[in-house]
């Protein structure tokens, strides 16, 4: 298999381009991971092509603009041909195969989350 992504690099938000056929942005998400990240900082960098237009990861990047972050972590896909269809195929199994939690696994979470809260 082909080495598909360069390694993370830190570049500038408005060097990133958003493609005109980006998805809609759900605001209450990019406040959502803003505070995510000001409380543990970005665990996925974003992905770009190397054009720099973003492939995935618009609210990540919009919820840095939010925070007032200038640079953010990203990867970009390689620029052959097999790079480009793989990284599609990658992108429609992710769409396909994302799996939502149910309530409980959410309430279950939650009940995590604030008890290492508690401890820290």
């Amino acid at each position: 298999m082909s080495f598909w992504f360069e390694e993370a690099v830190y570049i500038p938000v408005d060097d990133i381009t958003i493609p005109d056929n980006a998805s809609q942005l759900d605001q209450e998400l990019v406040g959502k991971l803003a505070e995510s990240i000001e409380r543990v900082g970005l665990l996925n960098p974003i992905v770009i092509g190397c054009d720099r237009v973003l492939l995935n990861g618009r609210h990540r990047l919009e919820a840095y603009r939010k925070l007032g972050r200038h640079v953010i972590a990203a990867v970009a896909v390689g620029s052959s041909v097999e790079a480009q269809r793989h990284f599609e195929q990658c992108r429609i199994e992710e769409k396909l195969f994302k799996k939502y939690p149910t309530q409980e696994e959410l309430d279950s979470l939650a009940s995590h989350h604030r008890n290492m809260l508690k401890s820290a």
